[in-house]
């Protein structure tokens, strides 16, 4: 292994290092505030839906391919600013993985009708009856 593949991969894990150590004290704190929600009696989802709002506004979400973070880390130390065409090349891919996360999203929230579910009473009914046949 070459020295600046050495040195790209340890900027790697130090980068998903520090989003891990981030995530454990996040987990960490969350834990704690939903063992003294318990203990208070507050509700947890409360709690839940908090912890999970603090945990997506302090984890970086976006999955950066290796490739684009080698790249832009090598040019970054060796003083190289990217050209045009890279800068837009990787913008394109940003916003189609945003794009594609939203539409995810979208369908997830349109394919989602829990709260209009009504129960089928004439399912209970049968049933009823049939065990009233019985």
């Amino acid at each position: 292994m070459s020295q600046e593949q050495a040195t790209q991969v340890s900027a790697y894990s130090a980068y998903q290092n520090k989003q891990h150590q981030l995530c454990y004290s996040l987990e960490t704190s969350n834990s704690m505030r939903i063992l003294r929600s318990i203990k208070k009696g507050i509700s947890v989802s409360k709690v839940c839906e908090e912890n999970l709002l603090n945990l997506n506004s302090n984890i970086d979400r976006l999955e950066i391919s290796k490739d684009d973070y080698y790249e832009t880390t090598t040019q970054i130390q060796r003083g190289k600013m990217p050209t045009i065409q890279q800068i837009i090349g990787q913008l394109q891919r940003r916003v189609t993985q945003m794009q594609n996360l939203a539409q995810m999203r979208l369908e997830q929230n349109s394919s989602d009708s829990s709260e209009d579910w009504v129960p089928d009473f004439r399912e209970e009914e049968e049933e009823s009856d049939y065990f009233e046949q019985q």
